[in-house]
């Protein structure tokens, strides 16, 4: 194959891939955001005001219905939407789990074309396992930052109350 083919074929899969995952990452978040503040003042489409107590009910028995395929699918430790929420990513675990087939297809076919096939499933596991990397790696981030600010914000509440507040 021509090297020129070659070079466009493969700009055109990483392009692809640029792409994929900047549409994952552009979401409605303002519209998430809108509707839980008028949720939480009480502007709803129906104009009735529900008590928070009534609308802390309506999501837990919402999320108790949640459970998709892959959360069934996977261990209760290994919770990928717990994860994704302590990382703070804006991704869905189907959309994590779907980036890493991609990648890891995209691996095993160049592995294949490119490099040896028998190194091939090698490189296609390890860019399958690389979102899964990168989210752990995330969380852990956040989880550290957290944990080295929790002294100080105990602290503070001890003055505060030793204050008289």
């Amino acid at each position: 194959m021509s090297p020129i083919i070659l070079s466009l074929l493969i700009g055109a899969l990483v392009l692809g891939a640029v792409l994929a995952v900047a549409f994952a990452f552009v979401g409605k978040e303002e519209g998430r955001a809108n509707q839980r503040l008028d949720a939480l003042i009480g502007r709803s489409g129906r104009g009735t005001h529900e008590s928070s107590a009534d609308m802390l009910l309506k999501q837990a028995m919402s999320e108790v219905d949640r459970k998709t395929i892959m959360d069934q699918l996977t261990p209760e430790w290994m919770n990928f939407s717990k994860m994704i929420e302590q990382a703070d990513a804006n991704i869905k675990p189907s959309a994590l789990f779907g980036f890493g087939l991609a990648a890891g297809f995209v691996a095993l076919i160049a592995g294949i074309w490119l490099v040896n096939p028998y190194v091939a499933p090698f490189m296609a596991i390890g860019c399958f396992v690389g979102p899964f990397i990168w989210l752990v790696m995330k969380r852990k981030k956040r989880l550290n930052a957290f944990a080295s600010q929790m002294p100080d914000a105990m602290e503070l509440i001890a003055r505060a109350l030793r204050a008289g507040h």
